[in-house]
């Protein structure tokens, strides 16, 4: 959980009633790790699933019209100045997540 807390910025009792959230929603199940018995992982169910494949599609399309309206090379330039910015802003934040990101 403190992963997860970690990664969302969330306060952990924060990201615990999160994810509890989650399981009653059935997007996710947690399971112990049969490695380390204090840690508990988090995996999508079917249904967290198809809900996050429907969400990016509209993501995604949302993104696409949005650069379609403010870039007219197609969003090449938008999209490499953004990655630039992404990366400046997490080298600040943990400079590992940079190259875990851009890889």
């Amino acid at each position: 959980m403190s992963d997860v807390a970690t990664f969302a910025t969330l306060p952990a009792p924060s990201a615990t009633k999160l994810i509890d959230g989650m399981v009653a929603d059935n997007l996710v199940y947690r399971r112990v790790d049969v490695h380390d018995r204090r840690r508990v992982l988090i995996f999508p169910t079917p249904h967290g699933r198809a809900l996050h494949r429907r969400l990016s599609l509209a993501i995604e399309e949302q993104q696409q019209q949005l650069v379609e309206r403010v870039s007219p090379d197609g969003g090449d330039g938008l999209a490499v100045l953004l990655g630039r910015l992404i990366a400046h802003l997490d080298a600040e934040q943990d400079p590992g997540r940079v190259q875990a990101r851009c890889k």
